[in-house]
């Protein structure tokens, strides 16, 4: 019973040695495909699917541009690999990101060039 418990304290124990701020080991940044600004749309509005569908839509997404740089933002899951910077009408597409975020603080690396990412406990 003693190794259980000592199994089970052990990584609180290593956590809570790293400073405020500090990306823990195991919280790998997520990639960033790509940033969207959200446009609301009337109630009833219709778009077709990639799949010829016609589904009714609360929003539409347009992507947008940023000027490359290091940004401190609070985020939101919203959907696997999509997430909303707080109080803002910004959105942030990921690749293979499996942070379950309520306004949680991050750091988007943006670089005009690509390789864009996301740094989940960042101060």
């Amino acid at each position: 019973m003693r190794r259980i418990v000592g199994a089970v304290l052990v990584p609180w124990v290593m956590a809570s040695r790293y400073p405020a701020g500090t990306v823990l080991p195991g919280r790998a940044p997520c990639g960033v495909r790509a940033v969207y600004q959200s446009v609301a749309v009337p109630y009833g509005t219709l778009v077709t699917t990639m799949l010829g569908g016609v589904e009714e839509v609360t929003a539409v997404y347009s992507p947008m541009q940023l000027q490359g740089g290091t940004y401190t933002v609070a985020v939101t899951r919203k959907s696997q690999d999509f997430y909303q910077v707080d109080q803002r009408e910004i959105f942030i597409r990921t690749a293979y990101c499996y942070e379950y975020a309520y306004g949680e603080s991050a750091v988007l690396e943006y670089k005009v060039s690509g390789e864009d990412r996301l740094v989940f406990g960042e101060p």
